[in-house]
């Protein structure tokens, strides 16, 4: 026989003498001889314990793994729109390039085309060579034939031309500023062109100049004649 403790639901034996109350239980000393009955219902109780404990411990392990796995997924998604970000800067940066690439040919077309109309403004056309030929002692009438080969028939030529040189073949003109040029012939054509006196005092040549001129430029490049000859 041996002396011990004795543990009792308090359920099964309520109100039992000499006990210490322990929560739901009650310890009793007494001497009991081999293992009594009446203690197998603490043992449940301790297994029922570590079954809650067991069951916390997995709950918890598995709180865990699925906290680590939201993480990891969380980090993974991060990696993914780091990289999206990347590949939407890397093309942001080459339609940047290409806007740029574009912009320096449009500009450079712009001033291709810009350089293009300036030279065709200021294109000068070359003197032919050709062997002077001394203008016959001709009539208005023959000039004016000349004149109307290279133009056509309009009284208010041969008023241009009256106001101009008074159908004078070698008429020598020179304006001073802002243009400070010398002009000859029939149309007082400048030597600007590219023409020498000799050249333009040549009635046939001095009218084809005067039609390349009127080509580009109008009656307005004899503005005071052309407004008394009723042309502008």
């Amino acid at each position: 026989m041996t002396s011990g403790w004795i543990i009792y639901r308090d359920s099964w034996y309520r109100g039992r003498a000499n006990g210490i109350v322990l929560g739901r239980y009650y310890v009793h000393s007494t001497s009991i001889s081999g293992v009594s009955l009446e203690c197998m219902p603490s043992v449940l109780v301790i297994k029922r314990q570590w079954q809650i404990i067991l069951f916390l411990i997995v709950l918890l392990i598995v709180a865990i793994v699925l906290a680590g796995r939201q993480e990891q997924d969380g980090m993974r998604q991060h990696d993914l729109d780091r990289q999206d970000i990347q590949e939407l800067n890397k093309d942001k940066k080459e339609l940047q390039k290409d806007i740029k690439t574009l912009n320096k040919k449009l500009v450079a077309k712009k001033a291709k085309a810009k350089k293009l109309a300036e030279a065709k403004k200021k294109q000068v056309l070359p003197a032919p060579v050709v062997a002077y030929i001394p203008p016959p002692v001709s009539s208005p009438s023959n000039l004016r034939a000349i004149v109307y080969a290279a133009f056509w028939p309009d009284s208010r030529i041969d008023r241009l031309i009256s106001c101009e040189s008074g159908w004078n073949v070698k008429a020598t003109g020179y304006d001073g500023a802002p243009y400070y040029q010398y002009n000859y012939g029939l149309f007082q054509v400048s030597d600007n062109h590219g023409y020498s006196a000799t050249y333009l005092y040549n009635p046939t040549n001095n009218a084809k100049v005067a039609r390349q001129i009127y080509n580009t430029q109008g009656w307005g490049a004899w503005p005071t004649c052309s407004r008394i000859a009723g042309l502008i």
